[in-house]
């Protein structure tokens, strides 16, 4: 009798212990992500294609949720082809423009995991094939590789540079680099490492001069034989550096004189 009061009361406590990191974790979320967890938690997925899951998030959205899954077979096509078919999971959630909070020109944004497959929130206003396959690529990366690898040792211009790879919109081309960067500047690799530096800028023409800038770096790696090796060791547990080698010496060749 004695054991079982115990065990009632161990069990008690860590029962309130996850409910309080639960709700520690949903309420210090970005507004974003605290509307997407509602709707993994508490809804039912409008539809699948094998492990990515399709929220709509309110009802209202369904029909937007249902033009994703017409978008999903080709998103997926294009990152199979690029990273391979492993780990292309994934929970989406369709979301109106102003859970974004002030990061309204996002096309579509990922969130570490809820339960088991990261989250990737589409604003109602920018689905398509290219924002869709975009978002799996960064899932993709998410799911082969520890998350604290993911945030601190990946440069957040190959990360978006590789996602950018299954993105055929003109928005990020050369011609728009080259316009943008003599407007702007060429970029610095080293500042855009890191979020503070590729996200935050001046003006949005110049978060795009990085999203372009990237594109064509990452293109440029995609040249070499040893891609695919370089990559598959960074993931499975080599630092970026030592998997690719010194950044000015990737990147050699690849300046504004050479490429515009």
């Amino acid at each position: 009798m004695f054991g079982m009061v115990i065990f009632e009361r161990t069990l008690i406590w860590l029962v309130m212990v996850v409910v309080a990191v639960v709700v520690v974790a949903f309420l210090t979320l970005p507004i974003g992500c605290r509307y997407c967890v509602r709707a993994v938690l508490f809804e039912r997925p409008v539809g699948r294609d094998g492990d990515v899951r399709v929220f709509a998030g309110e009802g209202a959205y369904a029909k937007s949720a249902q033009q994703v899954l017409t978008h999903l077979p080709e998103a997926k096509r294009r990152v199979a082809g690029l990273l391979g078919p492993q780990g292309i999971q994934a929970d989406i959630v369709i979301a109106p423009r102003d859970q974004f909070g002030e990061n309204v020109d996002y096309a579509g944004a990922m969130f570490d995991r809820v339960f088991g497959s990261p989250v990737l929130v589409l604003p109602i206003d920018s689905i398509s094939t290219n924002t869709t396959a975009h978002e799996l690529v960064h899932a993709v990366l998410e799911n082969r590789q520890n998350w604290w690898r993911s945030a601190t040792d990946m440069p957040v211009w190959f990360n978006e540079g590789l996602a950018l790879q299954v993105d055929y919109s003109s928005s990020f081309g050369v011609d728009v680099l080259c316009q943008l960067s003599s407007n702007y500047g060429w970029p610095s690799y080293q500042k855009l490492r890191y979020p503070e530096g590729f996200y935050t800028a001046r003006t949005q023409q110049e978060v795009l001069r990085n999203y372009a800038w990237a594109k064509g770096a990452v293109w440029n790696l995609l040249q070499q034989d040893s891609f695919v090796e370089n990559l598959k060791a960074h993931l499975q547990g080599q630092p970026w550096e030592a998997a690719f080698g010194r950044f000015d010496a990737v990147l050699n060749g690849y300046t504004a004189r050479s490429t515009c």
